[in-house]
């Protein structure tokens, strides 16, 4: 790859609240192990494939701190083929249970990237749950804003 990139995002801890429909969060997160990449150059120069990141990061919902891991996976897009440079996905877990994150993401230049995207539950407190998160990263650290929906 032409530029090596780092990205790790991570989301949610919540304490599940029976009152709410939606549960906000910010979280930060940074990279805790090596990635691996997969991947090439096409003919004309340009770089795809394909990283893997594991991360580490604490989430804040509702004044309540929590800590949590995850594996991510980023691949890029082909130059001007879709509205972001390239796609990330995630599963994270943490103490309350596991979910899985869809991102599209922009390269902002100097190894900053900004993505939105949404996340599901599958296990504990997350179950059957949807969400919604936006981050900013830089370098191998990330931060992430979002909510849970019920």
């Amino acid at each position: 790859m032409k530029t090596v990139f780092y990205f790790a995002t991570a989301i949610a801890a919540i304490s599940f609240c029976d009152n709410a429909s939606a549960q906000t969060f910010t979280s930060t997160s940074t990279i805790s192990a090596p990635m691996a990449s997969v991947g090439g150059v096409r003919d004309d120069g340009t770089a795809y494939g394909a990283m893997v990141t594991t991360n580490a990061g604490e989430t804040i919902t509702e004044g309540k701190m929590t800590k949590s891991t995850g594996t991510c996976i980023r691949m890029s897009q082909p130059p001007r083929d879709a509205i972001f440079d390239f796609h990330v996905m995630c599963n994270s877990s943490d103490a309350m249970g596991t979910w899985t994150t869809s991102l599209g993401c922009s390269d902002l230049g100097s190894n900053m990237r900004s993505c939105v995207g949404n996340m599901r539950g599958l296990t504990g407190v997350y179950a059957k749950r949807k969400g919604n998160i936006a981050t900013y990263g830089k370098g191998q650290s990330s931060s992430a804003t979002g909510q849970w929906f019920k």
